[in-house]
């Protein structure tokens, strides 16, 4: 499978020393990651289907979604005067009483496509510029903290929907 950042647009925005394989295989890892927790890359005109246990008023996808398709609930078909989309977002408000049982979503999503590609290039960089250390100094001249990496992480991925562990 074809990544959406290749090699060539990361080195313009992204100075390190790695091989080109190396640098490769760093943009698919982290590429998988996204896959892993927000669902394949968009296609156009594709459709993704999330299963959520409904327990109160919202369900929230793991993605912006632009139009629904098809939802069902414990196998029953809801109709769109039912719920409420929230434009752009990933939340499907239920109209009356609250989501029970099983809730299936079928969905068209917004396309992310360039979100994405920065989110890739800022996990990229914070990978690259991660250190073993968490401070530094030398004699008062020179001090150095740094960040708490799994929290900037976690701030990247928040930027691209409802993020799951």
């Amino acid at each position: 499978m074809a990544t959406l950042l290749d090699v060539a647009e990361a080195r313009v925005l992204i100075r390190t020393s790695k091989t080109d394989d190396d640098l490769s295989d760093l943009i698919a890892r982290e590429e998988d990651e996204l896959i892993r927790r927000f669902g394949a890359h968009y296609v156009s005109g594709g459709t993704v289907q999330e299963t959520h246990l409904g327990e109160g008023p919202n369900l929230f996808l793991r993605r912006p979604v632009q139009s629904v398709s098809t939802l069902t609930e414990a196998g029953l078909t809801v109709t769109a005067t039912e719920y409420r989309l929230w434009a752009g977002q990933g939340r499907v408000e239920r109209l009356v009483g609250q989501w029970a049982g099983v809730c299936v979503v079928t969905f068209v999503p917004v396309d992310d496509t360039g979100k994405r590609k920065q989110a890739v290039i800022d996990l990229l960089r914070l990978t690259l510029e991660r250190t073993a250390m968490r401070s530094e100094g030398v004699g008062g001249e020179y001090n150095y903290t740094a960040p708490e990496w799994e929290r900037e992480r976690a701030k990247i991925y928040k930027r691209l929907g409802f993020v799951l562990v």
